[in-house]
């Protein structure tokens, strides 16, 4: 869950909640949200997309980020034992942030 976004100049940072048994967290910035298999996500994230996979951690920050409205979401995902693949949660609440 994002708990809170700050946007400071051209910088955004997200900070969220720790998620249990997640071993890593998908942060993204997308220019818009959409509705795809019944969850809303952000999309058209290009390159403003982050991977945390540090325990404890729970910001992320996104540096030179051009001016105009990005939607922020995130998702835990952890690892199956079966074959290691990936298994995501589904997307958080979706947050607003204006870079001016």
């Amino acid at each position: 869950v994002i708990t809170n976004v700050t946007v400071s100049g051209s910088t955004i940072k997200v900070t969220y909640k720790v998620a249990a048994n997640a071993t890593g967290y998908d942060v993204v910035l997308g220019t818009g949200s959409k509705k795809e298999n019944g969850e809303t996500r952000p999309y058209q994230y290009g390159n403003h997309k982050k991977l945390n996979l540090k325990e404890g951690t729970v910001t992320a920050t996104f540096k030179n980020v051009p001016k105009g409205t990005w939607v922020v979401g995130m998702h835990a995902f952890n690892r199956t034992s079966e074959d290691g693949k990936k298994v995501f949660s589904p997307w958080s609440n979706l947050k607003k942030a204006t870079v001016k």
